[in-house]
């Protein structure tokens, strides 16, 4: 049985998929660059999260369980939330009513307009708290934590597509949770499964593995944040991707890759805070610079940007909220993964 806090090759993951994700809209803001792939981080962010939430939640009882949630998740989303709705009110992004009505549910992870919250990477925040509270009955329930997930996230992701079809494939506030991309969160689950119960890939095979996810990736069709068909194109690289960095942790010292470890573990802060790094230095290089970087520099500038304040918040804020919180709500400081 596996028993371990940190998984060196996860963290390097986590560090990929906000890589990926940050490059990917730094280059939406750029005439002439196409990385829609850098989506792709997204759903390797989901199977990562099914991957840890079944290892580490099997034998806590379910107060415990979201308590130590919402205490990764919530204060530093509400913080960079915050900071986003003051840029909103400074753009007079609509009328007031209408930026503090998307702030509240966008706080409360709910769906909502153009099924993006404030701050619009916390569309993926929505599907994590409902992954967690799928999660969360079952542990209530002391239901069997594989099946209950398997049988519960399949039947949902069925009436998911049921309603649709009767809705010309519109999607909805209400049918964005019931979307086949919570099938990613599935996978992880079951790849964690079957790491407690030890497997061991060699070194050829988890490189097998990884090319065949790279050349899936290379040739799969473009699928945006509601596609329905989006695990198709990205669930399986990304699952592929994760069994064989995990496979090479017998084969490979991950934790040499000092700087990868530190993305990995700020992961979380950078992929909060980069939106607003990246519309910050473009209204810079607009009216301050006159437009003076370009293309390459300008992108240059924006993904390390992005990744330094990511890393400072992480240093600072996120540590601070997390221990903070921990200490209030858990009496301890504890590693969250």
């Amino acid at each position: 049985m596996v028993n371990k806090p940190m998984i060196d090759g996860i963290q390097i993951l986590r560090g990929l998929a906000a890589f990926l994700v940050i490059v990917r809209h730094g280059t939406k803001e750029i005439d002439g660059f196409n990385f829609e792939v850098g989506q792709f981080g997204v759903d390797l962010f989901f199977v990562i999260s099914g991957f840890v939430i079944y290892l580490t939640s099997r034998n806590v009882d379910w107060r415990t369980f979201a308590k130590k949630r919402l205490v990764r998740i919530v204060p530093l989303y509400w913080l960079v939330s915050s900071i986003a709705l003051m840029g909103a009110v400074l753009l007079a992004k609509g009328t007031m009513n209408e930026v503090f009505y998307e702030f509240v549910l966008s706080l409360l992870f709910i769906p909502h307009g153009d099924l993006f919250p404030i701050l619009y990477v916390g569309w993926t925040l929505n599907y994590e708290m409902w992954f967690y509270l799928i999660f969360g009955a079952l542990i209530f329930f002391n239901a069997n934590l594989l099946k209950g997930a398997s049988i519960t996230i399949f039947a949902l992701v069925m009436l998911g597509l049921i309603l649709l079809l009767f809705n010309d494939w519109e999607v909805s506030p209400f049918t964005v949770p019931l979307l086949p991309i919570t099938l990613e969160f599935l996978a992880g689950v079951w790849i964690a499964y079957f790491y407690i119960n030890g497997f061991n890939f060699s070194k050829a095979f988890c490189v097998f593995l990884l090319s065949v996810a790279l050349i899936w990736l290379w040739f799969a069709p473009n699928a945006s944040a509601y596609t329905v068909w989006r695990p198709v194109a990205w669930a399986l690289p990304a699952a592929l991707i994760v069994v064989s960095f995990l496979g090479l942790e017998k084969h490979v010292s991950f934790r040499k890759l000092t700087f990868l470890m530190l993305l990995g573990n700020a992961s979380y802060a950078t992929y909060l805070i980069h939106p607003l790094i990246i519309r910050f230095t473009m209204i810079a290089n607009e009216k301050v610079l006159n437009g003076m970087l370009d293309a390459w520099p300008l992108l240059v500038v924006l993904v390390l940007g992005s990744i330094l304040a990511g890393l400072a918040f992480h240093l600072t804020f996120e540590r601070f909220l997390i221990n903070f919180f921990n200490g209030l709500f858990l009496n301890k400081k504890v590693k969250t993964c």
